[in-house]
């Protein structure tokens, strides 16, 4: 005599509390999204479960994904350009006023006259 097996669907749809609409156990993009930057804020999945609302045991399961790699490496990259950006306008900024005081001297405080002025280099 066989035995019946009960397989389950995979659940595609993310459910809406709201509507009462979609299968639930899977959850939104964004919802995905949220879990991965608060992760990679707080580089805890206690944390991340606490904030996020998401069970801690679904994060570990996310972790061991393909999907969560790629995410990490995109995020990454995209901040990597970004301060890559902020540090090109610091340093832009630093060589100009460098390239001033070497032209037009530093800055002094004269204590005879109480004023600021210019000596040269």
């Amino acid at each position: 005599m066989g035995r019946l097996v009960y397989i389950r669907n995979r659940k595609t749809t993310p459910y809406d509390p709201k509507t009462g609409k979609g299968d639930r156990g899977t959850w939104p993009e964004k919802k995905r999204m949220e879990v991965l930057t608060t992760f990679l804020a707080t580089g805890s999945q206690a944390h991340t479960a606490a904030i996020t609302g998401i069970p801690e045991q679904t994060i570990r399961s996310w972790r061991k994904q393909e999907w969560w790699n790629e995410r990490i490496k995109e995020f990454k990259s995209d901040n990597t350009l970004v301060l890559d950006n902020k540090l090109t306008k610091i340093m832009d900024k630093a060589l100009d006023a460098v390239v001033d005081r070497i032209e037009n001297g530093e800055f002094m405080y004269d204590p005879r006259t109480g004023e600021i002025r210019r000596v040269p280099a």
